[in-house]
């Protein structure tokens, strides 16, 4: 058996990175272990991240036009930053996922998009796929490290995202007053559009029971990567919502909801 699949881990649809079912079930302690008894050794499975596995992952997406430097991140690089063992793991679309040993300073940290504009953090609530899972676009591979022996995030690293993340934050708490946000007015105007077990995440998007069945927006049975976001019309300042799939080209107003921002749902 694979280390990863040694920790605990729950289900992901068929050549998908999206849960079989909604996100918010599998946050649960209480479901951890009938959910890892689901997966099974040929199919695609999620690790969790933050305090269930004592483990936190830097999601490098060097592919995104805001890395600047693609060159630079290559496995070489990370074992001179984090040291030889240091977890890293290949991801279809090119970009590495760089995982730790979870400790008492993450404790504030939250799972973030767009740190540095192409770093991602999941932690406590958060998953990623793991060794072996593919997808359209390829395989996940593990290129060094054993996920069993974490090592710790250097302070260098550390410190580096915590300044960006506590100036991410400011900013978006910023944005929050200013729109005077109403919580749960866009998540009712969603509901009523179809979408259910709805759990929001620190930027814009959101996950929900929908992410691997019928998108609600343009009716189809799944685009492999259902995820949603909510974004400003300027125009009138009301909201709409929109698929983050190429294939749906649907998007659908949210009527009433004018300066009403849902909990954790920000425009970056």
């Amino acid at each position: 058996m694979e280390n990863e699949r040694k920790l605990l881990k729950i289900p992901l649809g068929f050549r998908s990175k999206i849960p079989r079912r909604g996100i918010r079930e599998y946050q649960l302690s209480e479901n951890f272990a009938r959910h890892n008894a689901l997966c099974k050794a040929d199919e695609n499975y999620g690790i969790l991240m933050g305090k269930p596995n004592n483990a936190i992952c830097l999601d490098y997406d060097i592919y995104d036009s805001n890395c600047e430097d693609k060159q630079k991140y290559t496995l070489e690089y990370f074992k001179k930053v984090c040291g030889d063992n240091v977890y890293v793991c290949g991801t279809p679309s090119g970009g590495v996922h760089v995982i730790f040993q979870y400790d008492s300073r993450f404790d504030s940290w939250k799972n973030a998009t767009k740190i540095q504009g192409f770093i991602d953090i999941r932690t406590t609530g958060g998953y990623v796929c793991g060794n072996g899972c593919e997808t359209e676009k390829g395989t996940y591979r593990r290129l060094n490290g054993n996920i069993l022996k974490l090592t710790k995030m250097p302070d260098i690293l550390y410190e580096m995202v915590d300044r960006n993340i506590s100036k991410d934050v400011k900013e978006k708490i910023s944005h929050r007053v200013r729109n005077q946000e109403t919580p749960g007015d866009v998540e009712n105007a969603l509901k009523k559009l179809g979408f259910t077990g709805i759990y929001w995440t620190t930027s814009y998007g959101f996950k929900c029971d929908q992410n691997s069945g019928e998108c609600p927006l343009c009716g189809k049975v799944s685009h492999y990567s259902n995820n949603f976001c909510v974004r400003e019309h300027d125009p009138t300042g009301d909201w709409y919502v929109k698929n983050f799939s190429r294939e749906c080209h649907s998007t659908r107003f949210l009527q009433g909801t004018k300066n009403k921002l849902p909990r954790f749902a920000f425009i970056l």
